[in-house]
């Protein structure tokens, strides 16, 4: 547990020098100065530093001078890894000629290891150039490759030749979406590409001098560790069963990406996902057991310990296998920031320095982001120093909590109290309770630690944990006694003798299935885990204010009076939310409800891939929300992932009706977090289903009925009111059409199709109808008024026919399809077919969300930023 930690009084220099060096990285990431007529922002933020420099060396009295010199000098430092490691648009433009055109041959170098997952493999390359018809061309770039059968091991360091479609790294671009693109590009990837088998690959054994000397992997290293954690893969997958091998591939060897996305989501909700990846606390235990271990084995040679202590001894042991572990596990971003931490802090116990565990933490974070200055802003960086500032800070005040469960137990049985509530006076010897105050205290930590991470949590992952604080009472001395010791000793011996593995590896996955029927009775408790939306961050500096008013040491009337004011200023948040939000959430929540307000008809096309997803504002304030986009292999939740976070940004908790246009993957699969998370009306289907597969439609059925949500079908829909009263209609498929027409097969052309009326304008939302159908509602479909056309099929070459066009005439048509997308939609021969009626098209693969708003009489349709200017 936390050692009482050392007192320590102002200043802290290292925690002065990280703060203005995160404060500049702050800076510079908000745009403070931004770049005008040509001068990077570094120049006018290097001029104020100067100036505030050459002010305090003439102004600025000597006793105070040299304590603000080395804060502006960690400022500049700032400013100046953020420039340096910023994505570079020279690197883009040499790409240009080879992204979204036909494959070209490049030479290029594996780097690290690759990311086998169930389906597929994902590589990380180094671009060091291409070949094309005037010679080579250097190129010193990332692309992530990803290969659908991988037979070879491709190993760090690796060299080899592929013809490869470049394709740019895309995101979903909605407000207040996750910037993927951003992610990737201050990883230095820029592009991506697919092959669908590795025996594309041609391997190299050198490549060209002018090349070879953009290389970054000369050692042999990595490759002999990848090598090592790949065929570790491979006997975990022979000798224990899928999912259990998939556990301890992620915790034993980092490969998180082996585990299956529903055992994920029992991990989530039971709150102890982050015993899925090597963290912190993994490498905390492995130090600990071996550092009792070296302490003992020392012991035994005390010729030894005339140079050194036991202790002394034991710790550079423990932290060099601690760092091996790291190693194995794949040395991830977040594992490297866990060995710094392991590190500095062992050092520090080695060299008897006192526990100051602020300017501990303040150095390794110093040191993580001189070298990765944009990953202050991951979740997982800030995960990270909440929780062990949770350990090392709130821990200690939670002993008179502590202190008062021990007598409560002492008073209950009669039993030798805990060591937290002994008398100095009496000799500590062994309790009996041992058992119980492992996981007392394994509580008690857990606590500490996730009370500092739980709004950040809440901020970042928009829900909470529920059943997380019992669930880690139980599986972290679990996993730390048993799953991950055993585990690590079956590895060890594998490296020496596969057959004497078996023996410890057997029953380490005994214990790991003990882990996941543990995991799936918390994660199925009805409470286990609550959805909050979306939390900005004036609601985080609300909960990080009242907690450390609660764990002040103030007293009771200045904590009370410190509490009600925050709940005032929270309570000012909720009446006036455009004080609070980001400037571009409030003034698009604001336009919306002001569209509603003054009964205007909303429509936005969501970027949900290749896919598609509606959400529509009826004049009568009533949400709907049509489809939920998806992907066929199920790899991504699309509803939790983007719809949800979206939904949220806008306010929208509640949707009165929820519509499947018809029974296919890129529509349904979406819908599923919608109708499982968010309070919905009633569930809209045609009832038309593929009995052949647990399809998107069966699978939302069911959940709409365990919710209790009433579900409609085309039954019903037409005459009960549910889209009518909101002024839909549904124009297709009608009886006659399935009685007679309809193949029994394509399911496309069974897509509702439906139709809002406001004023002399409509919407017309068809589904992935094909031109047969079109024809055939095109007729019907001609009415006047200023029409707003989604386009059928996301943009087939067999739909958004002329037929389709000439009869209806819309203003304006949508396009809701993924950028780069293997069918090749929207098809050129559709684009033209609207260039040639000059209908305004917008399309999501190339705009992200589209915003259209209808105040009876013309529609208005563009990106939502583009909507703000029109409406100011």
């Amino acid at each position: 547990m936390p050692s009482q930690v050392t007192e320590h009084t102002w200043p802290r220099p290292l925690l002065a020098l990280t703060v203005v060096f995160v404060l500049a990285l702050a800076i510079e990431r908000m745009g403070v100065f931004p770049a005008t007529d040509g001068i990077p922002p570094l120049v006018p933020a290097t001029a104020a530093v100067l100036l505030a420099t050459l002010w305090t060396l003439l102004w600025v009295k000597a006793a105070v001078r040299w304590a603000i010199l080395p804060l502006l000098l960690f400022f500049l430092l700032g400013l100046l890894a953020h420039e340096v490691t910023a994505p570079r648009l020279s690197t883009i433009d040499s790409l240009e000629p080879f992204v979204d055109k036909p494959p070209a041959l490049f030479v290029a170098e594996v780097m690290g290891a690759p990311d086998p997952q169930p389906e597929k493999t994902r590589f990380f390359l180094h671009l060091l150039g291409a070949h094309v018809s005037q010679g080579d061309v250097p190129l010193d770039t990332g692309a992530i490759l990803t290969i659908g059968n991988c037979r070879q091991r491709w190993l760090p360091g690796q060299l080899l030749m592929a013809r490869l479609p470049l394709k740019r790294i895309h995101g979903f671009h909605n407000p207040g979406g996750y910037d993927y693109e951003r992610s990737q590009a201050e990883r230095g990837f820029f592009v991506s590409a697919f092959l669908p088998d590795d025996r594309m690959l041609i391997p190299l054994s050198s490549a060209p001098p002018h090349l070879d000397a953009l290389r970054r992997h000369r050692s042999s290293w990595p490759a002999v560790l990848a090598r090592f954690r790949l065929n570790a893969l491979d006997w975990l997958k022979t000798e224990l069963p899928a999912n259990t091998a998939a556990i301890y591939a992620a915790l034993l060897l980092g490969f998180q990406n082996q585990v299956p996305r529903d055992i994920q989501e029992h991990w989530n909700r039971a709150g102890v996902t982050h015993l899925l990846s090597i963290s912190g606390q993994h490498l905390g235990m492995v130090a600990m057991a071996a550092f009792w271990l070296f302490r003992c084995l020392f012991r035994l040679r005390p010729t030894l310990l005339e140079r050194r202590s036991d202790q002394q001894w034991a710790l550079w042991w423990a932290v060099a296998l601690a760092l091996l572990y790291a190693a194995v596990g794949g040395l991830s971003l977040p594992t490297w920031r866990s060995a710094i931490m392991l590190s500095l802090f062992f050092v520090g116990i080695a060299w008897g320095r006192p526990a100051d565990f602020v300017s501990a933490l303040s150095l390794a974070a110093l040191l993580m982001l001189l070298g990765e200055p944009h990953s202050l802003w991951t979740a997982s960086f800030q995960l990270t120093f909440a929780a062990v500032f949770g350990i090392f800070l709130v821990y200690p005040r939670l002993r008179p909590l502590r202190t008062g469960f021990w007598r409560v137990v002492q008073a209950a049985t009669g039993a030798d109290p805990h060591p937290a509530v002994r008398d100095q006076t009496v000799q500590a010897g062994v309790s009996r309770w041992r058992v119980l105050s492992t996981f007392a205290d394994a509580f008690w930590v857990s606590l500490a630690a996730n009370l500092m991470v739980l709004p950040l949590v809440i901020h970042h992952f928009h829900g909470i944990s529920v059943v997380g604080f019992l669930a880690n009472t139980v599986l972290v001395p679990l996993t730390g006694f048993l799953v991950l010791p055993l585990g690590l000793l079956s590895l060890a011996l594998f490296a020496v003798n596969r057959t004497v593995a078996n023996w410890v590896l057997v029953p380490g996955g005994w214990t790991v299935e003990l882990s996941e029927t543990l995991i799936e009775f918390f994660s199925r408790r009805s409470w286990a885990y609550h959805w909050v939306g979306d939390v900005g961050v004036f609601s985080l500096i609300l909960m990080y204010g009242a907690l450390g008013t609660i764990l002040s040491s103030w007293r009771r009337r200045t904590k009370a009076i410190a509490l009600a004011g925050l709940i005032l200023v929270a309570c000012f948040g909720t009446w006036r939310p455009a004080w609070v939000l980001p400037g571009q959430q409030q003034q698009i929540q604001a336009q919306w409800r002001r569209n509603q307000m003054e009964g205007r008809l909303q429509v936005m096309f969501i970027d949900v891939g290749q896919g598609s997803s509606t959400l529509l504002g009826c004049p009568d304030g009533s949400t709907i929300l049509v489809d939920g986009g998806g992907y066929h292999d199920d790899a991504f939740d699309i509803g939790r992932n983007v719809v949800a976070p979206f939904l949220w940004y806008l306010g929208i908790k509640k949707v009165d009706a929820v519509v499947l246009s018809h029974d296919h993957p890129d529509h349904g699969y979406g819908l599923r977090f919608i109708l499982s998370h968010f309070h919905v009306g009633s569930f809209c289907q045609t009832g038309i289903h593929d009995p052949s597969t647990p399809s998107p439609a069966t699978i939302l059925a069911e959940i709409a009925a365990q919710r209790g949500i009433p579900r409609k079908t085309l039954e019903l829909l037409p005459t009960d009111g549910t889209l009518t009263a909101h002024g839909l209609s549904i124009r297709h498929p009608s009886p006659g059409y399935l009685a007679s027409q309809w193949d029994q097969k394509n399911l496309n052309n069974v897509s509702m199709v439906i139709e809002a009326l406001h004023g002399n304008t409509r919407l017309i939302l068809p589904g992935d109808i094909d031109e047969s159908v079109e024809q055939l509602l095109a007729g019907d479909l001609s009415r006047g008024g200023e029409l707003l056309l989604a386009a059928p099929h996301h943009g087939s070459r067999h739909a958004t026919s002329a037929a389709l066009l000439d009869a209806v005439r819309p203003k304006g048509l949508v396009l809701s399809c993924g950028y780069g997308n293997r069918f090749g939609f929207p098809h050129e021969s559709v684009l033209e077919r609207l260039r040639d009626r000059g209908v305004e098209t917008h399309r999501t693969d190339l705009e992200g969300a589209i915003w259209a708003v209808s105040d009876g009489h013309s529609w208005r349709l563009g990106r939502p930023d583009v909507q703000l200017q029109v409406s100011d």
